[in-house]
């Protein structure tokens, strides 16, 4: 549903950026004290991941495509 699709893109745009931020280190490696303060900077930056998220929609709706075919 197209719902079900907007929440995984705006998930894979937030995923995109906390990578930026942390240079690729994995988020199961970050303190807990460095996860919180990542995740309430990510929560300020909610346009940005909502415009990156629409921008990706439709690469999402491909790989669920392909992923329900195989």
């Amino acid at each position: 549903s197209k719902e079900k699709l907007e929440k995984r893109a705006r998930k894979k745009a937030r995923e995109a950026i906390l990578k930026k931020l942390t240079k690729d280190i994995p988020k199961s490696e970050l303190t807990y004290q460095r996860r919180a303060e990542l995740e309430k900077r990510l929560d300020k930056m909610k346009p940005r991941i909502d415009r990156m998220a629409r921008k990706m929609l439709p690469q999402v709706r491909k790989a669920e495509l392909s992923k329900r075919r195989n």
